[in-house]
């Protein structure tokens, strides 16, 4: 096991998007009028949590 927990450690994987998924969206989300926001380099998808729910 600590074979298969070292090798896992090591890979370095960059997610196109990271999704949070909130109850209120942030002030910026709100005033752009797109759920997509780019910072430092990474697009974050704000997800409602009503949508959240809907969806899963």
């Amino acid at each position: 096991r600590d074979v298969y927990k070292r090798q896992l450690l090591d890979i370095d994987y960059e997610a196109p998007y990271r999704f949070i998924i909130a109850d209120s969206l942030p002030k910026e989300v709100m005033q752009s009028g797109s759920l997509v926001v780019e910072r430092d380099g990474v697009n974050l998808c704000y997800i409602p949590y009503w949508l959240f729910l809907l969806i899963s």
